[in-house]
């Protein structure tokens, strides 16, 4: 029995150490490197396991190796436990103007549209990012009330998964699609608040399906530059295919912009799917380009995280992410 247990502990720190080897290699666009990177934070916890099964055992060099594979995701995901104090508002603040935005995946318009509606009723939403917004969904979601509770919009609803809709309840200064080429149209909206305009862009990237990486990358590239060229406030929301521990993904905050998960030190954080939760896929970030430079600033630029939280829509396999954000 025990020589069985020995074998199935190294099996498990095999398949541990080709997860942290994913991730070091920056969860990059060739499969299967991307699909693994987001088990990063499974293998800390196999890890941990693993090696307390071979002190147990007192297998002292499997052991040992455990503990450095453990070592290493765990210095990876300890930051997101901390929160950013520069980036987050404190419980008392009241300064600055208040902007809540929501992000929801739709499944192909398939989400139930009256609770979907209500869902978002109850959150009360200043902007709704909708991901795979088909053209029926648009209409059955107006008659459930959405039309009502959002006049201002930017909808370029398509059949299957390709269509997407921004939906305000504030006046739109100016809007848009993604200038920068991209698989899925991807809508963006200004909205001037007390505290001065902030460009709020909805995505929905390709996902990072085996032979079609390249265009899953592609996306979040055009979204990383489109992050640079945007002076001032900005805020990025939506189904980004994409994790922390993915590098195409953390190109776009080497922009400046910042998860508000990891902001408010969430820790670890799964979006999808909505039945049992693995990776964190759904994100708002946020940021500011002060004078047009390079140099960024969140919290000089005049936006911080006040909360964050996940929402189940019955008929997604997305839940749904609210963000409440102060704008100074």
């Amino acid at each position: 029995m025990r020589p069985l247990l020995v074998w199935l502990i190294r099996f498990v720190l095999a398949c541990v150490a080709v997860t942290v080897l994913a991730r070091l290699l920056g969860g990059g666009t060739v499969t299967p490197l991307p699909q693994l990177a987001v088990f990063l934070p499974y293998a800390a916890a196999a890890a941990a396991v693993a090696m307390l099964g071979a002190f147990v055992l007192r297998t002292w060099r499997t052991a040992l190796v455990g503990a450095v594979l453990l070592a290493v995701p765990v210095m990876l995901l300890v930051p997101r436990f901390v929160p950013d104090q520069e980036l987050v508002a404190g419980s008392g603040d009241t300064a600055g103007d208040r902007l809540r935005v929501m992000t929801a995946n739709v499944l192909e318009g398939g989400a139930d549209p009256e609770k979907f509606v209500a869902t978002v009723r109850q959150e009360a939403p200043d902007l709704l990012a909708v991901e795979e917004l088909t053209p029926e969904a648009v209409r059955r979601l107006d008659a459930a009330g959405l039309a009502t509770a959002f006049p201002h919009r930017v909808l370029r609803p398509e059949p299957g998964v390709r269509g997407m809709g921004l939906y305000s309840r504030l006046p739109l200064r100016d809007a848009g699609l993604l200038a920068e080429p991209s698989t899925f149209p991807m809508p963006w909206a200004v909205v001037k608040l007390p505290a001065g305009p902030v460009r709020v862009q909805a995505v929905h990237a390709y996902p990072p399906l085996p032979l079609a990486e390249g265009r899953w990358s592609d996306d979040l590239a055009a979204l990383a530059r489109q992050s640079r060229a945007t002076p001032g406030r900005q805020v990025m929301l939506g189904d980004f295919n994409a994790a922390l521990d993915h590098r195409p993904f953390r190109e776009i905050l080497g922009t400046g912009l910042a998860d508000v998960h990891d902001i408010l030190g969430s820790g670890i954080v799964r979006t999808w799917p909505s039945g049992l939760p693995l990776a964190h896929l759904d994100h708002v970030l946020i940021g500011a380009n002060l004078g047009g430079s390079d140099q960024k600033d969140a919290k000089g630029g005049g936006i911080t995280a006040a909360a964050v939280h996940q929402r189940s829509i019955p008929g997604s396999d997305h839940l749904a992410v609210v963000a409440d954000l102060r704008v100074h």
